[in-house]
């Protein structure tokens, strides 16, 4: 992972630990560990509670040192409250549609986008397996839209973002709370081989999608007449 990569691969586990409550601080000094991790240092360190979590990052399908991960693993473990954990992050989370930033992106991108994801999900099965890049695009046009209206943050995290859309106006409350509870199945089905998701939440997700490019199409056209 190019040194690109890797601070965005880093910023995006720290993104989802922040959304599950943690405190995260990102290239942790030696001082914040009460034991030697000798020349190791981590990319991550995410706390909650008497939870530490010591996460390294590394890019799906890259070559990893299992050996000497597992001897970190069991001298972390050694210390009541901390644990280790291997994040992967693969290409097609790095070339999310955010990865350019939001000012870089028109509803004509998001739609190309949001239509290969459609013929993925036209066989229902797979539909739920492609939840979270429908979480990209959903979360990519909501931000475009707030950017439209002078509202929101590019670096802020996806729950931070929607509090700030939510306290806006430009969710109503039964879009903040379906908006929260689908980005908890984001989350899950990032750190989880369990499935929570249905093919309800896909189509509930998949009509949020469509609320906002109409939003954003009613602005355009708005915008192009005055």
């Amino acid at each position: 992972m190019n040194v690109m990569s890797r601070n965005r691969g880093e910023k995006l586990i720290a993104k989802r630990y922040e959304e599950q409550g943690y405190v995260v601080t990102l290239d942790p000094p030696s001082s914040a560990f009460p034991f030697s991790l000798g020349n190791y240092k981590p990319d991550i360190l995410a706390t909650k509670g008497d939870e530490r979590i010591v996460i390294a990052v590394k890019l799906a399908g890259a070559p990893v040192d299992s050996d000497a991960y597992l001897r970190l693993d069991q001298e972390i473990q050694r210390h009541a409250g901390w644990r280790f954990l291997l994040a992967t992050v693969n290409e097609a989370e790095l070339q999310d549609l955010r990865s350019g930033g939001v000012g870089h992106i028109d509803i004509q991108r998001i739609r190309d986008y949001l239509e290969k994801i459609d013929n993925i999900a036209e066989k229902e099965e797979l539909a739920v397996l492609v939840l979270p890049q429908l979480w990209n695009v959903y979360l990519s046009a909501l931000r475009l839209l707030a950017l439209r209206d002078g509202v929101g943050e590019e670096d802020c995290s996806d729950l931070s973002f929607l509090n700030q859309a939510y306290a806006a106006g430009i969710l109503s409350f039964d879009a903040y709370e379906s908006a929260r509870r689908l980005l908890n199945l984001r989350n899950h089905a990032a750190h989880s081989l369990d499935s929570l998701e249905t093919i309800s939440d896909w189509r509930e997700l998949r009509k949020m999608v469509d609320a906002v490019l109409m939003q954003l199409s009613a602005m355009s056209a708005s915008t192009s007449h005055t």
